[in-house]
């Protein structure tokens, strides 16, 4: 081997192992497309397939209900690096580790919305909020 193959091949190891090599899918289905890009070696090919699935659900009823102008692709980007929880701007949502694990089985996480109380006002915080309008609890 030469000394660039050799290069190349440690290189390529070295993004492996620190987790910098990216895997990408594009999947279409009904007049949307969505780039699903990760570099989280250990994501669970279970959990990625129903990130997919729920995006192809829903993400259509809210365009129809909303927006029937909206984007048609969509990138979700699994990102160990990302220093936020979770991002979502110009048809790009980014997810850290823990957003898109907890994020998306909220009942495997034991995270729920809190009991809606007299006392609650939609500017007491997010999960209030989200409680009171969706008129779940």
């Amino acid at each position: 081997m030469t000394k660039l193959t050799y290069l190349s091949a440690f290189v390529a190891l070295m993004a492996i192992v620190h987790g910098k090599v990216s895997a990408q899918e594009v999947i279409k289905k009904k007049g949307y497309t969505l780039t699903f890009e990760s570099n989280h070696v250990a994501l669970d090919p279970a959990l990625k397939q129903r990130m997919i699935k729920t995006f192809f659900t829903v993400y259509p009823k809210l365009a129809k209900e909303y927006n029937v102008n909206t984007l048609k692709e969509v990138k979700f980007l699994v990102d160990t690096a990302y220093k936020g929880v979770a991002a979502a701007s110009a048809g790009k949502v980014v997810y850290s580790y823990a957003r898109f694990k907890f994020g998306v089985d909220n009942a495997g996480a034991i995270w729920a919305l809190p009991a809606l109380k007299p006392e609650h006002h939609y500017k007491n915080s997010y999960r209030i909020t989200a409680g009171r309008e969706s008129g779940k609890n």
